[in-house]
């Protein structure tokens, strides 16, 4: 059995804390970006974009932390995941497409 802490307390109303889940991410999109556009509503404390160990590419999350709960409170969708994705325009491919 593993030694790993399990979650405690109730997932359906967790209790307020600094940190949001940013999911649904591109690719290309990099911690000075997220720092750009939730800074806006705090000092923030932190960026981590989730990476693959193996490949070293974005696995399209990240978490934000702020310095205080009332800032992450402002932005706080759905228990404390917001979706961005549409707030980055994609990625254009690397070569222009011809027919």
């Amino acid at each position: 059995m593993s030694n790993r802490r399990r979650h405690t307390g109730s997932r359906a109303n967790p209790d307020p804390n600094t940190c949001l889940g940013v999911f649904g991410l591109s690719l290309y999109t990099t911690e000075r970006d997220l720092r750009e556009v939730f800074s806006r509503y705090g000092p923030l404390s932190g960026v981590n974009v989730v990476y693959d160990q193996r490949t070293g590419r974005s696995r399209g999350f990240a978490f934000v932390y702020f310095e205080r709960i009332d800032d992450s409170k402002e932005d706080a969708i759905d228990n404390g995941m917001v979706a961005v994705k549409d707030l980055f325009p994609p990625f254009p491919p690397p070569f222009p497409f011809q027919f």
